[in-house]
């Protein structure tokens, strides 16, 4: 069986993969703990002041805490916002993600194509497969995928289909 469809990977498609991608690496409960660990260190190198009775220094104390705090949550802010502006400017300067993609999907070979280039994936050119909601990626590299979007189909079911049909020939397992 042989499944022909196109679409057009978006700025938001593009960012939406690099943040999966992000996501399973350093999961975010990970940040936290290094945070609470650092917040911890900085209580007790603070305990001191904030037991003195003084209450100048009860102020420095709490204050030295409410502003690593601040900072923390700054630098996470400045993250993501620096993550999605790099994942822009690579979209920008990519011309296969700007072009209209077509996808040949049979048995022995996944085939895509837009106006400058055309790739064809065999099972042992493919790294791993993974899937969300609507999307299906398929992986040549730790960090590059070929992004198959539901919306590149007339239904749902068709992108079901074509999702299930590629997991179960591409995938493989042990």
């Amino acid at each position: 069986m042989t499944h022909n469809f196109h679409g057009h990977v978006t700025l938001d498609d593009y960012v939406r993969f690099n943040e999966f991608v992000r996501k399973k690496g350093r999961p975010r409960k990970t940040w936290a703990v290094i945070f609470l660990i650092l917040l911890a260190a900085l209580v007790v190198l603070n305990i001191s002041r904030l037991t003195s009775g003084d209450p100048v220094e009860i102020l420095a104390g709490v204050l030295t805490i409410v502003l690593a705090v601040l900072l923390w949550t700054f630098l996470m802010y400045l993250a993501t916002v620096f993550h999605k502006k790099s994942y822009a400017k690579h979209y920008e300067s990519s011309k296969n993600l700007a072009e209209e993609q077509w996808y040949c999907v049979d048995e022995r070979e996944i085939t895509v194509r837009t106006e400058s280039s055309s790739t064809t994936l065999t099972k042992e050119r493919i790294h791993k497969i993974a899937t969300d909601e609507d999307t299906v990626y398929i992986f040549t590299a730790m960090n590059v995928a070929i992004i198959i979007k539901a919306r590149y189909f007339q239904t749902r079911q068709e992108y079901d289909d074509v999702r299930d049909f590629i997991v179960t020939h591409y995938v493989t397992t042990g």
